[in-house]
């Protein structure tokens, strides 16, 4: 692990100290992301999944765009659609792409598991 210090003027909230683990967990997303791999990111509530994810988004080439969708209760199939295609341009005839010209896009869909609350269920 790298020595480390917080930067002047950022806001408590805002700091992240490295660990091994955090390091490690970027290498190898990063790692695979980089290979063009679909990477899913596992781990209970508040152990850094989005943090790993918004900083990789974070640091992606300009010819390339991310998108981030957060996923709640309600999400639906019809939704996620529209919102992929949002963020898509008409390439030609038969064919989409990222918008603005970029070559790739990235999708992050934070809370992926996001269960569907029943009647049974208080609220």
């Amino acid at each position: 692990v790298p020595k480390w210090s917080p930067k002047k003027q950022i806001s408590f909230h805002k700091i992240v100290v490295p660990t091994v683990d955090t390091i490690r967990n970027a290498f190898v997303v990063t790692a695979l992301w980089k290979e063009g791999h679909q990477v899913l990111i596992g781990g209970n509530t508040g152990s850094g999944k989005t943090l790993l994810a918004q900083s990789i988004l974070g640091k992606i080439p300009d010819d390339q765009s991310s998108l981030t969708i957060n996923f709640s209760a309600t999400t639906s199939s019809g939704t996620l659609q529209a919102v992929v295609e949002g963020a898509m341009e008409k390439r030609a005839k038969n064919k989409i792409g990222p918008a603005g010209g970029k070559k790739k896009i990235t999708v992050f869909i934070d809370d992926i598991n996001m269960p569907r609350k029943t009647s049974l269920e208080s609220p």
